[in-house]
Parts: structure tokens; sequence; C-alpha cells
């Protein structure tokens, strides 16, 4: 996990006499791996998801009682499990997590007749890593390693059961081979976990026989990743917002792990709106466009920035020879924006913007040109094969460009192109080292060189033909449809 900083610190509140300190290697016995936790010593499944990942254990073993006491049928005392106690702790950690314990178990007599123990675990949970996308969720799980309850050393059939819970939440739950969950923070986190948890732990004793009993606790610090989904299209419980109710000229882009709408409203204003999730939408910025109501917009990412242009046509006393802009801003997070000086470049609403090899490119009927800055452009050449484009990519280090019979053409360097076999026509699309196209009948394939071509899926249950726009977003593919002057947003796990 890049740039991840996950702090998992268990402690258990102090009240007699046994101290804490910092665990060290003198004390800390390694477990074993961490997968090989997910059963115990007996085999009994300590019931972890699929989909969980564990990343740090604690073992809490606790010895309760004195190991020299002959058994009896007579109840246990108080005083005599005081008289001998103990609690190891055995952590599992990787080397960016960091451990600190401290331990007691004590003994309350709640009631008369009735032996109860009363103890606290002091949990600190610190997780970072927001640059994770198929996480679904953080937990804090319980189990007993062993058995369901403390063991007697010499009546290992006398089991002494357990119940934890966290203060102020959930009622008590039992603490057995199967983990109990007792904290779960959901995804996504627009910022890290840090919170300190107090876990009550109890048992009853008051049928204990007069022998040594010993049990060990496994708390687990679990990630949950995302189900993987079936490959067949869903149609999204609310469809995506836009502004602008024509949706002609809407346009989508992720940037900053989020997916962003940009509305063109009538040529007087470009409208974003963004979501973490595709589900819950925010506002984002209105910025005065100055363009027409024809234009088309494009993005592309260089240098941690987002470039966005918008391309149209000005009005003009002759319809046959009209004049078109170029408007290019750039921004840092999507939110505030910076507009360079506007480039005499004349392209066409048709022309194709992106980003490759530390430059900016827009690419028209037969040409090309690129820029390091969004204001000085050079034409690399005006010779290009191409007549008409509707889609231009970056993969396996080469541009490639397509037209709307399917014509497809790649490039080194920008300048210099070679035909490659014809494309499906249709939205062309990067993700995971592969290129993806939805075609006009919105079939979706899928290459991995840009030769041959693997159908994905075939089928969908939508009946309105055409689709606004296509992208591809937390390991899905959505597209957005206009049937009946509104929106529907579907989707399709890809992967």
């Amino acid at each position: 996990m890049n740039k991840k900083v996950l702090w998992f610190s268990l402690g258990i509140l102090c009240l007699t006499l046994i101290g804490c300190g910092q665990l060290t290697d003198q004390h800390t016995e390694r477990v074993s791996a961490l997968g090989d936790q997910i059963s115990n010593q007996n085999g009994n499944n300590t019931n972890t998801g699929d989909n969980d990942e564990v990343l740090a254990t604690n073992k809490i073993t606790l010895t309760i009682g004195d190991p020299k006491a002959c058994l009896s049928p007579k109840a246990i005392t108080a005083k005599c499990l005081i008289a001998s106690q103990s609690v190891n702790i055995v952590a599992d950690v990787p080397s960016f997590l960091t451990f600190q314990a401290c331990s007691d178990i004590y003994f309350n007599v709640t009631q008369l007749g009735k032996i109860e123990a009363d103890g606290s675990i002091k949990l600190k949970v610190i997780y970072n890593d927001l640059l994770y996308k198929d996480i679904e969720s953080i937990k804090v799980k319980a189990c007993m390693v062993d058995a369901n309850g403390l063991i007697g050393q010499k009546e290992p059939q006398s089991i002494i059961p357990l119940e934890v819970k966290v203060v102020d939440e959930k009622p008590y739950q039992d603490l057995n081979t199967n983990c109990a969950e007792l904290k779960n923070w959901n995804a996504p986190f627009t910022q890290g976990i840090n919170k300190v948890l107090t876990l009550k732990l109890k048992g009853d004793f008051t049928h204990a026989l007069k022998q040594q009993y010993k049990g060990t606790i496994l708390l687990k610090l679990v990630k949950e990743k995302k189900p993987e989904c079936a490959v067949k299209w869903t149609k999204a419980e609310k469809a995506w917002p836009f502004a602008n109710l024509t949706f002609e000229h809407s346009f989508g882009f992720v940037f900053k792990n989020k997916v962003w709408l940009v509305d063109d409203i009538e040529g007087f204003d470009l409208a974003f709106q963004y979501s973490n999730d595709g589900k819950v939408w925010n506002s984002g910025p209105q910025l005065d466009n100055g363009g027409d109501y024809q234009e088309k917009i494009r993005t592309a990412e260089l240098n941690n920035k987002l470039w966005l242009v918008n391309i149209g046509s000005t009005l003009s006393d002759d319809p046959t020879d009209p004049e078109y802009y170029f408007h290019i801003r750039y921004s840092c997070d999507g939110l505030n924006w910076s507009k360079t000086f506007t480039p005499t470049l004349n392209v066409t609403p048709q022309a194709q913007f992106t980003a490759f090899n530390n430059k900016l490119w827009v690419f028209d009927k037969g040409a090309a040109l690129s820029s390091t800055d969004g204001i000085h452009w050079t034409r690399e050449t005006s010779s290009a094969p191409w007549t008409d484009l509707v889609n231009c990519v970056v993969f396996d280090n080469k541009l490639w460009v397509t037209d709307s019979a399917g014509n497809a053409w790649f490039s080194l360097n920008g300048i210099n192109w070679n035909q490659a076999p014809k494309f499906p026509a249709g939205d062309l699309l990067v993700y995971n080292n592969k290129l993806w196209i939805i075609d006009q009948d919105e079939k979706l394939y899928y290459s991995t060189d840009g030769k041959t071509w693997v159908l994905y899926s075939a089928s969908h249950d939508w009946d309105t033909p055409g689709h606004l726009f296509s992208i591809i977003f937390d390991n899905k593919l959505w597209i957005i449809k206009q049937p009946n002057l509104g929106t529907e947003t579907w989707y399709l796990c890809i992967k």
C-alpha cells in the first residue's frame, strides 16, 4: 500500500499490581503468517469472510487461578482466583505497524454467590490508507483461539465462557471461536481513522472448579475488500445528476480518485459535480464559459493538473466558413480553476485532446499539435492519415486514435503513424492494461494488444439504444443513457 500509515495499538487497562510497558522482541513472539491465523489449532474456523484481509493481530493469553490447586466440587473463591493470574500478549505486525500493550484482569464479586471477571481492553486504531479503492470497510474482530472460553488445565471439560463488547455501543457478544465483529468503519474514507476503543470483557466463574484456567483471545484488524461482481449490466439506484437537461454536451472524467461530471449550460457556464463513489454527489464550481451551445468538452491529466478544453464555433457571416475557438484551463484539485491565454488553433469541435510524453496533444482532421504549457502550440504534422476522429487514448506507451468507421492508428511520438487492424466502432477507453470498446450496439470488447479483440459482454436490459457517454470508475464501466428526456445510469463490473 502506497504512502499508507496504519497503527493498530492494543492496551489493557491496568487496575492492580501488574504493570504495563512497551512490547519488545524479548517478550513478543512472532505468530505464524497472518493468513494461517484464519484457523485455530483445533482447525476451527474463526469466520473471516472471503473478502477479508487480516492487517494485524494480537493474541492475549489469560491464565487465571492456582496451578497447584486440588480439584474440588466446591465452587472456587474470588481470593483463589486473584492469588494467581497473568496475561501474556503476542503481536503479529508488519514493519509499518506499532503495538503497545499494558494488561490486567481483575475480579469483582458483583452479588452474593456470584464471581464475575470484569476487565477492559484499550484499542487505538489509526488507519490512513485513503488510496486503496477496493475497500468496503475496516473492522475490529475478536474470537477465542482454542475453545469457546477459558479451559480448565486439569479438567478441560470445564470451560468458562467469556463475553465482550465495545463500551457504549453493541451489547455483549459471546467470545468463542467464531469471530465477533466489534467495530466497523465503512468506506469511502474522506479522512483517516483515529479512534480509541474500550472493550469490556467479562466471564462468570461461579461454577468454576479449583484449578487453573487458560485461554487465548485473538484480536484482528481486518480490511474488507469489495466483493467481485458478476459480468452483468446493473441499473444504478439513482441516475447521475446533470444540471443541463439537454445532455448533449455533458461530459465525465476521473480525477483525484473522484468521478466528475461537467455540464455545458448552453455555452454560458460549465457546471461541475463530483462523487467519491458514484452515489453521493457534491456540487462543484460553476465557471464562466463564454462559448456556445454546440461546443465539445475534453480533459487530460498532465503534471498533476487536470487540463480542460472546450472547443466550439463562433457566429459567422458565412456559415460555410465557420470560425472556431479553443478555451483551455487547468486545476490541481477540480475545484479551483485557472484559465490560460487562449491560443489560436482553429481546430474543429471534433478534435481530440490528451496528454502523452509530457505534452498536451490536440488531434484534428489530418493534424497533430502539441504543447508543454497549454499556451504555446507546435503543429507536429498536417498530414495525419485520418479525416475524422472519435477517440484518442494512451495505451502501451503509444497514442491510439480511431475514426467513426473503426479505422485505427497508433504512434510512438505523435508524428509518425501506423495503421492498426480495424477496431469495433464505438467509445474507446483504457483500464487495467487493456483497451476497451463499447460499440454502437453497446456490446463490450477488450484487447491487450490493439490487434485481437475479445467479446466481454453482449447482453443488456435496457430498451433505448445509444448512450451519452461512458466512463470507467471504481472497477466498473458506467454509461449514461437518455430515455424519454431523463437519464439512466448503468454499470458493469470489469476486470
